[in-house]
């Protein structure tokens, strides 16, 4: 989410960090607020990231670090579908998601929770907090965590995610 409450950026910085000191890929939408923080925690960490992308490459502009994908032309600007399929992505590629801070109903932070949730793309994971957005995303399956470093001990991925990207 990209309107966040200090400690929302702060809990994403440390899932960052936490995800390259135990080695894991971090996987971002490089978006504004709590996706930039996860990246930069994760980059100052000396980990790896990996930035799916709602523009072309080449439209992206900025400092390059880690790997970026996009399913765009290399030119093609910013648009609210490419962002709608870049979360989709971004679930599906990860065994683990964590979702720092919503609005319950609105922006694209609650409604691709929502679509992974639904559509059993990861194992989704939602910061503790007493909110409505929390509320509706643990009822639909979503983890509570409460430290990033409870992340630590997650396991295998949920069966329907497995083979999602297979060959074969």
């Amino acid at each position: 989410s990209r309107r966040v409450p200090e400690d929302a950026l702060r809990f994403a910085w440390d899932v960052g960090a936490s995800a390259a000191g135990g080695g894991r890929l971090l996987v971002s939408g490089r978006a504004e607020g709590c996706d930039s923080a996860a990246a930069a925690g994760a980059h100052l960490a000396g980990g790896n990231v990996a930035e799916v992308l709602p523009c072309g490459l080449e439209a992206a502009g900025g400092r390059r670090r880690g790997t970026w994908l996009s399913v765009c032309a290399p030119e093609e600007p910013f648009s609210r579908p490419s962002a709608m399929e870049r979360n989709a992505l971004i679930y599906a590629f990860s065994p683990d998601a964590v979702v720092c801070h919503a609005r319950f109903r609105e922006g694209g932070s609650w409604h691709g929770a929502v679509d992974a949730a639904r559509r059993r793309l990861t194992r989704l994971w939602i910061r503790e907090a007493d909110d409505a957005a929390s509320r509706a995303l643990r009822a639909l399956g979503a983890l509570p965590v409460r430290s990033p470093a409870d992340l630590a001990s997650a396991s295998a991925p949920p069966p329907a995610a497995e083979g999602l990207f297979a060959f074969g």
